[in-house]
């Protein structure tokens, strides 16, 4: 067989029977049957029904449901889309994770990065609109972080360097006055 293609609709299984005819060579009839699963859609895919398979979406469109349709990138909201799954955010927006677009303005932008992945927030945010402090140093794995005012977070390590160089300077201060 030459250029044989199936298709099928995603997540169903097919039958096929091939059989050969009676011939001068073969007696009997010989026949093969085979059974096929095809896969469901994936995300960045939707189910084709004029071609009953699955079709990545276009550049400027995304589907995190494959069984929905491609939507349209909003330039408002994404800077770019990749292969139907991966949409870039821009910045000053935030998205609780990277399969959503369900997405909010930051009251203070420069707190949310945007991006391709699941925690857009800066250094030292996180949580809902990039909000909280990372006080027990859940994104770096180390470096924990103290809310200083209202919506600014400041490392740890900053302020024990701070008060060092205060202490240092006051102790240095003191030797020389006396």
């Amino acid at each position: 067989l030459k250029d044989f293609l199936i298709y099928g609709l995603p997540e169903t299984t097919g039958t096929f029977i091939f059989q050969t005819n009676n011939t001068e060579e073969f007696e009997s009839q010989l026949s093969v049957t085979i059974q096929i699963k095809f896969r469901k859609c994936y995300i960045g895919e939707y189910i084709d029904n004029k071609e009953t398979g699955c079709k990545v979406c276009e550049d400027t469109k995304y589907s995190f449901d494959p069984t929905g349709n491609c939507i349209p990138c909003k330039d408002s909201y994404f800077s770019a889309c990749i292969n139907g799954k991966y949409t870039e955010l821009k910045q000053g927006l935030w998205r609780e994770h990277n399969l959503t677009d369900l997405i909010e303005s930051c009251p203070n932008s420069d707190f949310c990065e945007g991006g391709y992945n699941n925690f857009t927030c800066i250094l030292g945010h996180l949580g809902a609109l990039c909000y909280n402090c990372d006080e027990y140093g859940e994104t770096t794995k180390s470096e924990k972080y103290f809310q200083a005012s209202e919506s600014i977070c400041i490392s740890c390590n900053e302020v024990k360097w701070t008060y060092i160089i205060i202490a240092g300077w006051f102790i240095f201060n003191l030797l020389v006055l006396y």
